[in-house]
C-alpha cells in the first residue's frame, strides 16, 4: 500500500527519502542521464529518478526539461495498464514512481523469454499512442518483466505528448515518433525471438523506416569514431 506521505508536498517526500539509505542505486551512464535510487517505505517500493547530482548545466537545463516531459507523459497516461504508478514530481529535476519487482529485458539477454510478452508490450504502446503519447526512445532497458511475466514500460524522458490542441506540425511529428515506437518494438521482438531484424523493420513500411535506417547508419559511423560497436 502506498504510504500516506505521498499525499504531502513533494519537498516533504524528498526530505523523507534523504534520511533513508537506498536499497539500490543505478548511476546515470553519462552527465546528461539521471541517477536512479530505490527505496522502501512502509513496505512500498519507490523509484526516485533524479538529476540533482549532475552538474549545473545538466541539472538546470536537461534535468528540468526531461523531468517535465516525463511527468507530462505519466499524467497523460494515467490509467494505462503496464506502467508503474506515478507518484509525482519531486522538485525541478526529480520524479518518483512505484518501484516494481522486475528485471529489464536488457538484463535478460541470452535468456529464453515468452513470445506473448511482446504482444502485451504492443498493447501497452498502442494504448499510449491512443492517449497521444509517443515513447520516442524505446529500448530493452525500458521494458520490465516480473517473475510472473507481467510486462511494464518505464522511462518517458524523451516522450512526445500530443496535447489538447496540437498543431499540424506537432501531429506530423507525433505520427512519425509513433512509427519509430513500432519499429523499435519490431526490432526488439525479432532480436529476442530469433527473427530477421531488418525484415521485421521492413514490414512496418512507410517513410519513417527510411529515416530510421539513415539514423542508424549515422549512429554506426559515430560509434566507429568513438571506437564502439553495437548491434
Amino acid at each position: 500500500m502506498k504510504p500516506d506521505t505521498f499525499g504531502s508536498q513533494p519537498e516533504l517526500v524528498l526530505d523523507l527519502l534523504a534520511d533513508l539509505e537506498p536499497e539500490r542505486r543505478i548511476p546515470g551512464r553519462n552527465f546528461t542521464k539521471a541517477d536512479l535510487q530505490f527505496y522502501r517505505v512502509d513496505g512500498f517500493g519507490i523509484a526516485l529518478k533524479t538529476y540533482v547530482a549532475r552538474g549545473i548545466l545538466a541539472r538546470w537545463v536537461f534535468g528540468r526539461l526531461l523531468t517535465s516531459r516525463e511527468c507530462s507523459a505519466y499524467r497523460a497516461a494515467e490509467g494505462v495498464a503496464g506502467l508503474p504508478e506515478f507518484l509525482g514530481r519531486m522538485g525541478p529535476a526529480a520524479l518518483a514512481t512505484e518501484w516494481l519487482p522486475a528485471r529489464s529485458l536488457a538484463e535478460r539477454q541470452g535468456e529464453i523469454v515468452d513470445s506473448s510478452i511482446f504482444d502485451r508490450l504492443t498493447v501497452i504502446v498502442e494504448a499510449l499512442h491512443q492517449r497521444g503519447i509517443a515513447v520516442a526512445d524505446l529500448h530493452r532497458g525500458d521494458i520490465l518483466l516480473t517473475d510472473n511475466n507481467e510486462v511494464f514500460l518505464v522511462d518517458f524522458a524523451m516522450a512526445w505528448t500530443l496535447g489538447q490542441r496540437p498543431s499540424r506540425l506537432r501531429r506530423a511529428i507525433f505520427f512519425h515518433l509513433c512509427r519509430l515506437d513500432l519499429i523499435a518494438l519490431a526490432r526488439i521482438r525479432a532480436h529476442f525471438l530469433g527473427g530477421d531484424i531488418e525484415e521485421a523493420v521492413r514490414e512496418i513500411g512507410g517513410t519513417t523506416v527510411k529515416w530510421h535506417r539513415w539514423g542508424r547508419r549515422c549512429k554506426q559511423v559515430w560509434n566507429r569514431i568513438r571506437g564502439r560497436s553495437r548491434r
